[in-house]
Formats: C-alpha cells, sequence, structure tokens
C-alpha cells in the first residue's frame, strides 16, 4: 500500500475544489504510463526493467465517486454515471431502454465544460450533460464510465450488503414463526379475555384504543394477522389491523 496524500479537514472539497488534489496524483500518473520508470535492477531482472504504472479503478462511497469522475451528484436530475436515465425515469425498470453512458461521450462533454468562457455557459453544459471536467481525463486510458466502482467501499468492505442479506432480510437463515412475528408481552389472562368480548361485539376504535398494547399484540396473533418485522407496531396500527380483520368476517358471514 503506498499513501499518496491526506486530504486535509474540517471539510471535504467542493465539487471543483477535488481537481486541485488530483493534480498531483495526475503528474506523477501520466509520466509514468507514457515514459515508464526504469528499474536498473529487480529480483528477477538483473538487467533492469521498464514498468508502467495506471489507476485502474477508483474505489469510494457515491459522493465522492460522483465528484472524482466530474459527475453530477447522485441526487441530481442527470443521476447515473453509467446511463441517461434522469431522475424524473426514476421509476422506468425497463432495461433494454436504458441508453448507456459512453467514455467519448463523457470526454467530449467534460471538454466543453472546462472550454466554456463564462461560468454560465458551463452551468447550462452541465445542465444537459451532468459532466465537469475531471484532471483524470489527462490520463489517455481514463474511462469515468467503467473505471469508479459502485460504492464499493459501502457495499464491499464495510459490509453494508452482507448485514442486509444475513441480519435484516435473512437470506441465510431458515424461516421460522419467531423471526416473522414478535414477541408477546406477558399478558393477565383476564384482560386477554376481555379483548376477545369487545372484539366479537362488533367494537369501534375507541373500545379497541382502551385496551392496553400487549393485549392488543396477543389479540393480532389470535387471529392470525402478520405484523411487518420492520417497524414498531403502534397502538393505532394494531387496532386498525383488528377492525379490518372484523369487518372482513362480519361481511363474509353476512
Amino acid at each position: 500500500m503506498y499513501l499518496v496524500g491526506v486530504i486535509p479537514g474540517p471539510r471535504e472539497p467542493a465539487l471543483k475544489e477535488i481537481n486541485h488534489f488530483l493534480c498531483p496524483v495526475i503528474d506523477f500518473f501520466l509520466p509514468s504510463w507514457k515514459d515508464g520508470t526504469w528499474f536498473t535492477r529487480t529480483l528477477e531482472h538483473a538487467e533492469g526493467r521498464l514498468s508502467r504504472s495506471v489507476i485502474a479503478v477508483a474505489v469510494n462511497d457515491l459522493p465522492a465517486a460522483h465528484k472524482l469522475a466530474g459527475r453530477a451528484g447522485p441526487t441530481a436530475n442527470q443521476m447515473c454515471g453509467l446511463c441517461w436515465q434522469k431522475k424524473s425515469d426514476i421509476a422506468n425498470f425497463d432495461y433494454d431502454t436504458w441508453k448507456r453512458r459512453m467514455c467519448d461521450e463523457h470526454r467530449a462533454a467534460a471538454e466543453e465544460w472546462r472550454n466554456a468562457e463564462t461560468k454560465l455557459e458551463r452551468n447550462k453544459i452541465f445542465g444537459r450533460h451532468g459532466v465537469r471536467w475531471s484532471e483524470l481525463l489527462q490520463l489517455p486510458y481514463w474511462d469515468p464510465v467503467q473505471f469508479v466502482v459502485i460504492d464499493g467501499m459501502h457495499n464491499l468492505f464495510l459490509g453494508v450488503v452482507q448485514y442486509h442479506f444475513r441480519n435484516l432480510i435473512t437470506i441465510d437463515k431458515q424461516a421460522s414463526k419467531a423471526m416473522r412475528k414478535p414477541e408477546l408481552r406477558p399478558v393477565d389472562p383476564k384482560e386477554l379475555d376481555k379483548g376477545r368480548t369487545i372484539l366479537e361485539s362488533n367494537p369501534t376504535a375507541s373500545a379497541m384504543t382502551r385496551l392496553r398494547l400487549p393485549v392488543l399484540e396477543a389479540l393480532v396473533q389470535e387471529v392470525g394477522i402478520t405484523l411487518s418485522s420492520n417497524v414498531r407496531n403502534t397502538k393505532k396500527m394494531l387496532v386498525e389491523a383488528l377492525l379490518v380483520r372484523c369487518s372482513f368476517l362480519l361481511v363474509r358471514n353476512d
């Protein structure tokens, strides 16, 4: 591992400021690709060897990746760095209709932005393409579409994907009643009998609300209503679920 530098705080650089920190990195990698570095002797090459270095991928979180590549932010209208889908088309899941971004298109838009003479003109160009100039584009091999990993820092290194699949979706655990139903709190049998009586008498919302939360939870379990395990169930939610169940049973009996 080779640490090139650290960006000082206390805040992260703005969209256009990131290029100032990229310049020293590009100043090193550009000649190391064009001319290479001659090593007079290595372990396996006693006569010496020419070595070239490249930046193969950039691994960042999503905001940093967009800054680094010169793209609009992930919440902007031009939100995607891989295709031309706009935020207004976010509900379009038909993959075949998505127009993919190409490296040449990105470079042309970035150069157009860089060569603009006024801030107003740059803003118009950015509004059309969602692209600014990035110093990484000085590298002739750099592909801002293919070389930027999509949030690999969180998805892979910090284990967010693993946590969601194993702990939240529980994809590798056997489904059981205990996983799908909340743990019941202790309930007084007399309170539960009272709740059953109210439930069987075509109750009103006010009558059901007077019951304690543990009683409502027990009644919901008894009548076979499935509760969501992702949210905290409130009294209002339980009462509404029970009333809907009562209405359904009355209609079916009629």
